[in-house]
């Protein structure tokens, strides 16, 4: 309600009073002792009246108004003139706080303790208790402009919330009866009015900065990023500048701040993932016995998707929707203080998720030049995309197939033996191929050569067998022992032909194997028996004669 009173509508005995209540009330307001002032600049049309009944907690508080500033005529007080008004006589017309944004679960109890879900947009009143879940998180927009998080598990009661016309005096008061705020405070001048945290163990003040409190049973502490802040209880006070924190413990007196930890290093984590929940590791930062990783959709982390410790020097990331986000990571120090924030952006894009691999297993051994290739088939998934390569990085591709409508493949021509590695990746309607699977490693072993032992009309042995491919060498033992403890004869062949050094008449067993191009040592096959029936001849001649057995 606007209250307009001019001098022509006033009664000559107003005036009298006014001047009287005027004069009387200037020595009161040279007494010592003077609260904390605000300044307004007189509009026009505005007079001692008119400013009580808008700004000012009573209309009787004009006298004294006038008192205060030593004003000689109510009646004519210049447009621009500075009133001087003690912070107290302000009217304190509580406004509510708005919820700006919220993950999870959070509630709501008003004062006749009715309970209600909170969502964004919401009106929060003053004298309202918050609770959050350990999932949950809201931000709030308080009347002077600040900005609020209230994380997981916190209760929180707002007791007042008021911000002044005259020069923006703010009233603020919150109760943390436990759980953690993060706030952006407005900034203010000294006159600012007062914002206050109390915690069972201990309140604090501030007048514009940005800091975090804890509280829980054991007591409060307090972290200040910029700014200050000053912690207290009955037993004494600290001031925290940027860059400290103290803790306060009921019945105790503050600690002595200490340094927070620096922002740790987050230049090296990808920017995008397509594997969650991940650690994505980080360089450990000295003193730092923990880390917390926190996860929100904007750049002002309004409301938190994501809130998680670590003992090791990781960023974590949980299971969550694609899309992109922002993540910030600090360390924590031994006595439990959390450092600056480092900040990342990344990309989730872990979906459709890739299928299970299936065989040949990893490390896989196999002889079949043409490996059938399985994997679990994913119901969301349209097609597969398959992929074989000779290098993990799959620089060097043998095959790259994007349109698999089943769930296994197998090549059409043979692998030569060598190391390969392959993987899958699910593709849904619309083309939206997902992540790749892990990559599995297999080996395509080079067969044992399958060895012919004949003998000619006069006894001599002629061992044939298959060829294999231009780069391979192949092991030949020959013994008398099924053990092949001492064989009588142990040599590796490269050409097409070698001798053999004679052997003495009687039964012997064969061995051979193929020892591939990279160096990678078959197994050995299967043990075949001969026999030497004369010593005649001094040496046997080993024919490596390219042909199919049987020939």
């Amino acid at each position: 309600m606007q209250i307009t009173i001019s001098g022509s509508t006033m009664s000559r005995q107003t005036r009298r009073v006014a001047t009287a209540a005027a004069g009387f009330l200037l020595a009161v307001a040279s007494l010592p002792g003077r609260a904390v002032d605000v300044t307004h600049v007189v509009l026009p049309g505005e007079n001692p009246w008119t400013i009580s009944a808008h700004h000012l907690r009573s209309m009787d508080l004009w006298p004294r108004l006038v008192a205060y500033n030593r004003i000689a005529d109510a009646l004519r007080i210049a447009p621009g003139t500075v009133l001087h008004i003690p912070e107290p006589w302000l009217a304190r017309r509580n406004q509510p706080a708005r919820v700006l944004a919220v993950e999870g679960e959070a509630l709501l109890t008003d004062r006749r303790g009715r309970q209600a879900p909170l969502k964004t947009g919401d009106r929060v009143p003053a004298g309202a208790l918050l609770k959050t879940t350990a999932e949950g998180s809201l931000s709030l927009g308080l009347a002077d402009r600040s900005r609020m998080l209230v994380k997981g598990n916190s209760e929180l009661r707002l007791e007042a919330n008021s911000d002044s016309a005259p020069a923006g005096t703010r009233s603020i008061l919150l109760d943390l009866q436990r759980g953690g705020l993060e706030n952006e405070i407005e900034r203010r001048s000294s006159s600012g009015g007062r914002f206050e945290i109390r915690t069972p163990a201990g309140t604090a003040a501030v007048r514009g900065t940005t800091f975090r409190v804890v509280a829980n049973e054991s007591g409060t502490s307090a972290e200040v990023l910029s700014g200050a802040v000053k912690l207290h209880n009955r037993l004494g006070a600290v001031n925290l500048a940027a860059g400290f924190g103290s803790s306060i413990a009921p019945r105790v007196v503050p600690a002595v701040p200490r340094a927070l930890l620096p922002a740790p290093d987050l230049a090296a984590l990808p920017p995008r993932v397509e594997r969650v929940p991940a650690d994505l590791a980080i360089p450990a930062l000295p003193g730092a016995g923990a880390y917390r990783t926190q996860i929100a959709r904007d750049e002002s982390f309004s409301a938190l998707l994501f809130d998680q410790t670590a003992v090791a020097p990781v960023a974590r990331v949980r299971d969550l929707p694609d899309g992109d986000y922002l993540l910030r990571v600090r360390g924590i120090d031994a006595g439990g203080f959390e450092g600056f924030d480092a900040r990342h952006t990344l990309t989730i894009d872990a979906r459709p998720e890739p299928p299970f691999l299936i065989s040949p297993v990893d490390e896989a051994k196999i002889g079949d030049p043409r490996p059938a290739f399985r994997w679990t088939n994913r119901q969301a998934a349209v097609t597969y995309r398959f992929q074989l390569a000779r290098d993990r990085g799959f620089a060097d591709l043998l095959l790259d197939k994007p349109d698999i409508a089943g769930d296994t493949v197998a090549p059409d021509a043979d692998l030569p033996a060598g190391e390969y590695f392959w993987r899958v990746a699910a593709i849904e309607s619309g083309n939206d191929q997902g992540p790749f699977s892990d990559l599995q490693r297999l080996r395509r072993v080079p067969g044992a050569p399958a060895v012919d032992v004949q003998q000619d009309k006069d006894g001599k042995p002629a061992i044939r067998w298959r060829p294999g491919a231009p780069d391979e060498r192949f092991q030949l033992q020959i013994a008398r022992d099924a053990g092949f403890a001492n064989p009588a004869v142990d040599m590796t062949f490269a050409e097409t032909g070698a001798a053999l050094p004679a052997l003495d008449p009687g039964r012997y067993l064969l061995r051979a194997r193929t020892i591939a191009g990279d160096g990678y040592v078959g197994d050995w096959g299967t043990v075949q028996q001969f026999e030497v029936r004369s010593r005649a001849w001094p040496a046997l001649l080993l024919l490596l004669v390219p042909v199919l057995l049987g020939l």
